[in-house]
């Protein structure tokens, strides 16, 4: 597993693109939906929105709740998108990937219907800590390393990834180092 570049049509990086746009298009619907609450409540935050009726009042319950679920969008899902683009890097199966960034928006789809249409617990938490677990799945698997880790913490040099990499390893020298490898001294480097 390296770093890959995908090309634009990488169904891995189109799976990416799809939620990542779903998941900013749904943080952007937040701001609109938190007028709507000031509005309907006539609770404002600041003194200049009075004018159209209403009053300043910082802790409208109602107001509050999509407030704080708009702000732990904020919280989450710049984090996720940003995450995801590292994983996609990282060639991840494509049902894998397609699965996490999936269940990622549901659970924040969910996250805000349980916080701000219907409060109920423990759904609310549930969903935030199945959407947490995703974005701490793909950090994981973006540094996750298979030649290094193994069940256990066992690895010999003898191990067939071990042994894969080092066969691999004087090709990709020559291939990236070319002028390295053609200088370097024969009995320091056998190429």
């Amino acid at each position: 597993m390296g770093l890959h570049i995908p090309s634009h049509d990488d169904p891995i990086l189109a799976a990416y693109v799809f939620y990542a746009t779903v998941l900013c298009l749904k943080v952007l619907l937040m701001g609109p939906l938190t007028g709507k609450a000031r509005f309907s409540k006539k609770a404002f935050a600041n003194p200049e929105d009075v004018k159209f009726g209403g009053k300043v009042k910082l802790d409208d319950p109602d107001v509050e709740r999509v407030r704080r679920a708009h702000l732990n969008d904020l919280e989450n899902i710049p984090i996720f998108v940003f995450v995801a683009g590292f994983y996609v890097l990282t060639q991840p199966s494509l049902f894998v990937a397609t699965w996490v960034f999936r269940i990622f928006t549901i659970s924040r789809v969910i996250h805000t219907f349980v916080y701000v249409i219907v409060p109920m617990q423990p759904a609310r938490d549930i969903s935030f800590f199945v959407a947490l677990f995703s974005t701490v799945f793909m950090i994981f698997k973006a540094f996750a390393n298979p030649e290094d880790v193994k069940f256990g913490g066992k690895v010999t040099l003898n191990d067939p990834d071990v042994e894969r990499v080092r066969r691999i390893a004087p090709a990709n020298l020559k291939l990236h180092f070319p002028e390295v490898v053609k200088n370097a001294d024969s009995r320091v480097l056998k190429v």
